[in-house]
């Protein structure tokens, strides 16, 4: 069926509108205004410090051994101070070190004990505990600046294995500055290089019996020391087995005296060292007197008390 010209004109106006609704182009967005300034940053963060380098290892220290003791030195120890063993000859199996000649040693620094021999191997130089941070120069039979000789002198009447020497400011003995078999026969003597101090001295038999101790020897010279019994002191010991009694019942009185020139027990003249059976019939007090090789006297009284009967 034809339409009627009328209809035909709205439609096509009506298609033509869409069509120009379709082409319209949307508008574009506002632009945001340009900042003024620049933004603030966040601070740079600091490149990290190099390391600390650590300090550079200290080199070897020279020690000089001069040889003035007028032997020929044929071994020579340079050990740590906290070792137990005096280890090996650094002088090697086919050197030695003539009198009045040196020798140099490359060590590293720390604390050494330093000793020197001769062909018997008997200790000619000594020296113990020594800080050796600088190059040094030691001489065997002339010490070293500084160094004093202690010399120990056994009237102990017997032998000496064992020699303490320890700073008084140590809480210990430390180790035997004999070392090894070496002893100190009885009135014979031995000397050690020390540095000035006060030192606390020790001197012990082969059982390690004490034979003499002194503390706080000062040492600002070369000096001796006497290790031995005192004999300005007298000893005595005087004792009974018991000292209370029935009637009829005895006891044993016992004396013993050292560093003395007499002693005289009730009245008698006896040995320094003895015994005697008293049975008293009541109370007694007995006495005894000891002349000291000073010539002092010492008396010593001791009580047995008879009791009733039962």
């Amino acid at each position: 069926m034809k339409r009627p010209w009328s209809t035909l004109l709205i439609l096509m106006l009506l298609t033509l509108s869409l069509a120009c609704r379709s082409l319209v182009v949307a508008p574009s967005p506002t632009a945001a205004p340009s900042p003024t300034t620049a933004p603030t940053l966040p601070p740079a963060t600091p490149l990290p410090a190099e390391p600390k380098q650590p300090p550079a290892t200290p080199g070897p220290i020279l020690i000089t051994f001069q040889n003035h003791s007028g032997e020929t030195i044929c071994y020579v120890r340079i050990s740590p101070t906290a070792s137990d063993s005096w280890g090996e000859d650094w002088l090697g199996a086919d050197e030695t070190l003539a009198a009045g000649a040196d020798r140099t040693f490359a060590i590293s620094p720390g604390s050494y004990d330093l000793r020197a021999e001769n062909c018997n191997s008997d200790p000619i130089y000594e020296e113990w505990n020594l800080s050796i941070f600088d190059n040094m120069t030691l001489t065997a039979g002339g010490g070293r600046e500084g160094m004093i000789t202690l010399l120990l002198d056994n009237a102990s009447g017997e032998t000496i294995c064992y020699v303490y020497i320890s700073p008084t400011a140590d809480t210990s003995w430390g180790p035997d500055r004999l070392e090894n078999d070496e002893v100190i026969p009885a009135w014979e003597n031995r000397a050690f290089t020390l540095a000035p101090g006060s030192y606390d001295l020790r001197a012990d038999d082969c059982n390690q019996e004490m034979l003499g101790m002194q503390w706080g020897f000062e040492l600002i010279e070369d000096a001796v020391w006497t290790a031995g019994i005192d004999r300005t002191r007298i000893g005595v010991s005087f004792v009974a087995d018991r000292y209370y009694l029935r009637e009829g019942e005895c006891a044993t009185i016992s004396w013993n005296v050292r560093n003395a020139t007499r002693v005289i027990y009730e009245g008698r003249d006896v040995a320094a060292q003895g015994s005697e059976i008293q049975c008293p019939l009541e109370s007694v007090l007995l006495q005894l007197e000891v002349e000291g090789l000073s010539g002092s006297w010492q008396t010593e009284t001791l009580k047995l008390t008879v009791l009733g009967r039962y």
